[in-house]
């Protein structure tokens, strides 16, 4: 179990989540989609 939470908004421009693997609600955190 993880020791911290990460909150992401949801709204807004995906300009930071343009990696061709991972798409916005979901980026690579520690090898995990979260």
């Amino acid at each position: 179990m993880s020791t911290f939470a990460v909150i992401m908004p949801a709204a807004g421009q995906s300009s930071r989540f343009r990696h061709k693997h991972y798409k916005k609600p979901f980026a690579p955190l520690n090898d995990r989609a979260v």
